[in-house]
């Protein structure tokens, strides 16, 4: 028996769960005999063995031990793993502040299309305080940390239940970017993702990374995923007139078909199709922000052949596509755990919920009308 198999059988007796395998396989290879034995000190620990020998065999000091001790309290991995729960630092910007009360406002009101960046704009000219003659650099970085502001209100109002009741599967976003992740091939090349969005609470219902070549079979991929999960969390919402409004960014070496989007375009309330270079992302990261979890999206790098080149310029990590599929789940998973704990708490998943609703039939209206565009996919 390896010493993984006889920390996790300890820790769980009837095999670990699928949410923790998530969370483990995501570890580097070389990192993982260091989670073992600090899960398997925090486990010992919290059943009473003395903390002083399990600390010195890691190599910690009393207060570092207590820490991790403390991080097993919940039974999650990621307490043991280092940095796994470092979050990110919030703008020093008073909740009273008016430009968060705008910034709510103008995000509450749904503006169809409004990007976070066209919100920025708006507060930046009525709240900036900027000087006429403020210097381009001086706009831009205001309109960025405000822009930073929009992104932090929107994570707000994944946790606001009376705004997800009226705004929850209204607007479904289906978008192809690349990753910070070279991807060890023979030729090597950045990771994509294909990704279903649900854009008011900011939920990723499926997604599929994999190469550029294979962006088409990823995004139908992600899209039967989204069916899925929309099935099994019973996350849809009841049929009621049209269908939600549709956002799709098209993978590379799609045929036009205006006759197909012409029936798709019957079938929801708004379609939005778009394609080229400058598509890819746009509208994930105009709603979730540059990250998923602690992977950074590169837009503009989906349609990149010089992967090598961004490998040395830029942090970007070379892995298997094996790895690469594992890191990005485990990041999914971190971006959505607080999304559908507020789901959860307005009711809007694993309750009453419909399995096949609104967005379960937009989703399957989009994939018929791929796969006639998609000709290998």
């Amino acid at each position: 028996m390896s010493r993984e198999q006889q920390v996790f059988g300890a820790v769980w007796p009837d095999g670990i769960p699928a949410s923790e395998r998530v969370i483990y396989e995501a570890v580097p290879p070389e990192d993982r005999p260091q989670v073992i034995e600090r899960l398997d000190a925090a486990f010992r620990a919290a059943n009473g063995e003395p903390w002083k020998p399990l600390a010195d065999k890691l190599g910690l000091k009393r207060s570092a031990f207590y820490d991790l001790r403390n991080g097993w309290k919940e039974r999650k991995l990621s307490g043991v793993i280092p940095y796994d729960r470092r979050v990110g630092r919030r703008l020093v910007i008073k909740e009273q502040d008016p430009l968060r009360s705008s910034a709510r406002d103008l995000l509450r009101s749904r503006d169809r299309g409004t990007r976070n960046v066209d919100i920025a704009k708006r507060l930046l000219e009525t709240h900036g305080g900027l000087a006429e003659d403020a210097g381009y650099n001086a706009r831009l970085s205001a309109l960025q940390r405000i822009e930073r502001l929009v992104q932090e209100e929107r994570r707000e109002l994944a946790r606001d239940r009376v705004y997800l009741e009226r705004a929850y599967g209204q607007r479904i976003v289906i978008d192809l970017t690349a990753v910070s992740i070279v991807l060890d091939l023979p030729d090597p090349s950045l990771a994509v993702v294909a990704i279903v969005l649900e854009e008011a609470s900011g939920l990723i219902m499926g997604s599929v990374l994999d190469t550029l070549d294979d962006a088409a079979g990823a995004q139908a991929a992600a899209i039967d995923a989204s069916i899925e999960f929309l099935q099994q969390r019973k996350a849809d919402v009841a049929v009621s007139g049209l269908m939600a409004d549709l956002v799709v960014t098209l993978a590379p070496g799609s045929r036009p078909d205006p006759t197909g989007e012409a029936e798709l375009a019957e079938k929801v309330r708004d379609l939005d199709v778009g394609h080229g270079t400058y598509a890819f992302g746009q509208n994930l990261v105009q709603t979730v922000g540059p990250r998923v979890g602690r992977m950074t999206l590169a837009p503009r790098r989906t349609l990149t052949i010089d992967a090598a080149k961004h490998l040395e310029n830029r942090k970007a990590n070379l892995m298997t596509l094996s790895m690469a599929r594992a890191r990005w789940e485990r990041e999914v998973t971190r971006h959505n755990q607080p999304i559908l704990e507020g789901l959860a708490e307005a009711g809007l998943v694993d309750c009453a919920g419909a399995g096949d609703g609104v967005m379960a039939r937009a989703l399957r209206a989009t994939s018929n009308y791929l796969s006639g565009i998609y000709p290998s996919a």
